[in-house]
């Protein structure tokens, strides 16, 4: 048994310096593909959050290796040291939803992980306590991991998307949907980092209200939040759309925030949306800030963040204006275009086409000068996919708009052509902003479907 707990460790060896204009890092030789119905990509998807992230000094990037078991690799930004801590658990299907999501609690150094869900019962680790906050005198293993666990304050059930956020108090919150698609609930919980124990767990929206289009009609949906984001003052904010139990694609852009971290929302008015038992809807009054249809693409969480002024921005994917609909394609990524959407100080929301067509499901980050980053990966030429959503040769694009222009003059600011890669990027916000780099998780394709390939992390410097 012991061997099964070993810690591997390696130091990995950089194609170039990162202190020059580009770096690639490998992180496994062989991660983790599957043979799945959503695609290969197990380590990386953009409801994923997070999955690389760094933390005083140190970077943080969770995996799958190829043997399926959870792994979480943390890597010294000063010298490039990598150690990996590979845990008991392994990939229980092959569902390209089942991700693992990381979060840390400052306040008592813990790292969080929830990983292994489309619906299933709750995987959960945490670490001991302090852990990352003094990570050259903790020694980075197996031991200093709490047990799996299904609890929160209780045991959670048919959970998807568990999302971490650290709140500005410096404790962790988890955001998930309870439910199916078309049927399912939200709930948040908060880690009270004094007490290492989980409370305050509830419900923030519901499945429940009447909707009708000429597609047909529906009792029940549920909302796909591209994510859930604190301002520097406070402000808990976050970007939606409904998916209802009939046919059609997502349908709606809604906003709504929370100023007493998810106990109340209000919707971009002011007015009261959800309190207590009170929840977020498709009733919920002037929730809606762009309308959209379901014939046109709108696709489940996509990218969301908030600018050095507080205020928040998504840039999702859907179809452009000259492409007609056609009977029963409800996805069709090669007809859509990125929609940059923002919210002014005034409170009223902008909008702009960024490019077309669109690839993956995309980020969104800024810097430290309030410049906006879009990163996907588009389809390569030498990919014949004809899937409506999903490929196997991505070519990492990275676009800028400054925020001097208001973010209106979006081109490509970097692009990697000679390395293809099956993830939905993962960016690390933290690094882009504090150290000035982009740092970007890619894996390499496999030789064939559901081999092990390269599993990387492509950096540059954005002075």
């Amino acid at each position: 048994m012991r061997s099964f707990y070993r810690i591997t460790l390696f130091f990995a060896l950089l194609v170039a310096s990162v202190c020059s204009t580009k770096a690639q890092l490998v992180i496994s030789p062989k991660a983790l593909t599957i043979t799945g119905d959503y695609g290969m990509a197990i380590n990386g998807q953009s409801f994923q959050k997070e999955a690389l992230l760094s933390y005083k000094g140190y970077q943080y990037i969770a995996f799958y290796d190829a043997n399926r078991y959870v792994c979480v690799a943390r890597r010294c930004l000063q010298n490039n040291q990598l150690a990996v801590v590979r845990f008991p658990h392994q990939l229980s299907k092959d569902d390209a939803h089942n991700v693992i999501s990381m979060g840390i609690c400052p306040n008592d150094g813990t790292l969080h992980l929830a990983f292994d869900h489309h619906n299933d019962d709750l995987h959960y680790i945490r670490s001991k306590k302090l852990l990352v906050n003094y990570p050259t005198k903790v020694r980075w293993e197996l031991a200093n991991f709490l047990p799996e666990t299904n609890r929160l304050d209780t045991e959670i059930e048919d959970l998807s998307y568990p999302q971490f956020v650290t709140t500005p108090t410096g404790n962790l919150q988890l955001f998930y949907r309870t439910g199916e698609s078309g049927k399912g609930e939200t709930w948040m919980a908060t880690y009270q980092a004094h007490k290492h124990t989980w409370s305050n767990r509830h419900q923030i929206d519901s499945s429940e209200g009447d909707f009708e289009d000429d597609l047909g009609s529906s009792s029940s949906r549920n909302a796909y939040y591209n994510g859930f984001t604190y301002n520097a003052k406070g402000i808990l904010q976050t970007t939606f759309t409904w998916r209802e139990d009939a046919q059609g694609a997502n349908h709606d852009i809604g906003y709504a925030y929370s100023p007493n971290q998810g106990m109340t929302w209000y919707n971009n008015r002011g007015g009261l949306i959800a309190e207590g038992e009170k929840y977020l809807s498709i009733s919920s009054e002037k929730s809606i800030i762009r309308p959209v249809d379901r014939k046109q693409s709108l696709m489940n969480q996509q990218a969301q963040n908030i600018d050095n002024q507080g205020n928040i921005h998504t840039v999702m994917w859907r179809k452009l204006p000259q492409k007609p609909f056609e009977e029963g394609k409800f996805w069709d990524r090669k007809a859509s275009g990125y929609y940059h959407l923002y919210r002014l100080p005034s409170g009223k929301w902008r909008e702009n086409l960024v490019t077309s067509p669109a690839g993956t499901r995309p980020q969104l980050i800024f810097d430290s000068q309030n410049n906006a980053y879009l990163i996907y990966t588009r389809q390569a030429p030498s990919d014949q996919s004809q899937h409506p959503i999903y490929f196997t040769q991505g070519i990492l694009v990275v676009m800028k708009a400054t925020a001097t222009r208001g973010w209106l003059d979006w081109q490509v600011w970097a692009e990697e052509p000679t390395h293809y890669s099956i993830l939905e990027p993962q960016v690390d916000t933290y690094r882009l902003k504090h150290d000035h780099v982009l740092s970007v998780l890619m894996q390499a394709v496999p030789t064939k479907v559901g081999a092990a390939s390269k599993l990387w992390i492509w950096e540059k410097s954005v002075k």
